[in-house]
Order: C-alpha cells, then sequence, then structure tokens
C-alpha cells in the first residue's frame, strides 16, 4: 500500500508532468533515419608450394618428369593459372650455356582433384610463348603456358586445395656434363 501512494505521489508531482509532456514534444519532432552499409570483399588469392626446393631425381638418356604440388586458398571459386618452367642450367648457372630443357610439346598438366577447366580449356596448359625469368645468378629462359580458368567443385564458395604441376625436360644429348642442374617453376594465380 505505501509503495501504491508513493507511485500516485510521483505521478501528481509537477516534474513529472512536465518529463511526460517533453517525452510527447520529442517524440512529435524526433525524426529517424537509416542507411544501408556495405563493403565490397576484394579477390584474394594466396599460393605456396609445398616445398621451397625439390629434388627431382636423376636424369637419364631421354628426361626426367617433375610432379610439384602448390597449396592455394582463394575467397573466389574460379581462378586463372599459367606457369612458367624454365630449363634447367648446370650449377644454376645460365652463363655456362648448359642445360636441360623443358619439354615444350608436352605443356604442364594441371591436377587437381576439386577443380574443373572451364571456357573450353582442359587440364594441360599448352607453352605459347618462351620467357625469362631474371635471378641473381643469371637470366634463366624458359616457356610460359597459356592461361587456364578453373572452377572449383567445393561447396564452400572458395577454392582451398592443392594444384600439382607435372612436366618434363629433355636430355637431349647422349652425354651431358655431370653435376647439379637448377630451374624454375612460377605458378601464376588470379582470383576472378
Amino acid at each position: 500500500m505505501f509503495f501504491a501512494n508513493e507511485i500516485n505521489t510521483r505521478h501528481n508531482h509537477p516534474l513529472a508532468h512536465w518529463l511526460f509532456l517533453m517525452l510527447i514534444i520529442w517524440s512529435v519532432f524526433s525524426h529517424a533515419a537509416e542507411l544501408t552499409v556495405e563493403a565490397n570483399i576484394e579477390p584474394f588469392v594466396s599460393v605456396v608450394p609445398h616445398q621451397s626446393v625439390v629434388d627431382i631425381g636423376s636424369v637419364s638418356l631421354g628426361g626426367v618428369h617433375a610432379s610439384l604440388p602448390f597449396a592455394i586458398q582463394a575467397n573466389t571459386t574460379r581462378i586463372d593459372v599459367k606457369v612458367l618452367v624454365t630449363h634447367l642450367y648446370k650449377e644454376a648457372s645460365p652463363g655456362l650455356g648448359i642445360f636441360i630443357p623443358i619439354d615444350r610439346d608436352v605443356g604442364v598438366d594441371l591436377v587437381i582433384a576439386e577443380a574443373i577447366p572451364i571456357n573450353g580449356a582442359n587440364s594441360n596448359a599448352t607453352f605459347i610463348t618462351t620467357k625469362d625469368l631474371n635471378k641473381p645468378e643469371g637470366v634463366y629462359a624458359g616457356r610460359e603456358t597459356e592461361t587456364v580458368t578453373l572452377e572449383s567443385t567445393q561447396q564452400n564458395s572458395s577454392f582451398q586445395q592443392d594444384l600439382r604441376l607435372e612436366m618434363r625436360w629433355l636430355q637431349e644429348e647422349s652425354i651431358m656434363p655431370s653435376g647439379i642442374y637448377r630451374g624454375y617453376v612460377v605458378l601464376y594465380v588470379i582470383g576472378l
């Protein structure tokens, strides 16, 4: 009962009437506005080789095959890929002029579990041009492939998987000087 009397007293108080009146005036003269906020997330791609140096074994007469895995993460379902492969130079020294050339007739096979080539492409990227790769030890001559568009078949609206590149180098001469031969493989990836 005391509580009820206290409430009645508050409502009869002039300050309570004034606050109530101000609330009504504020609601009549106040306005609100809303807007939509949006953000654009740009395509992002990360490409990392599983190893920075890969020993592809001994070269026998006829050539050597390599299978090189790269981890690709993209926030898109489609990516464009192309590959630059250099010749293998003795002692990692292009200036010597002794090298094992890339087999330009077979191109680079793109081996991937959960993606398919689209736009009329297939999983073999054909070499279409010569290209040099400048390194501190010299200029490595090589070949660059056509661009192949791959579309992920994963269900998560992204491209997160390994891509294995398969290529071969030819030993055209029957006798090559012994030693370590080194070259480079560069995978270019663009998110679409």
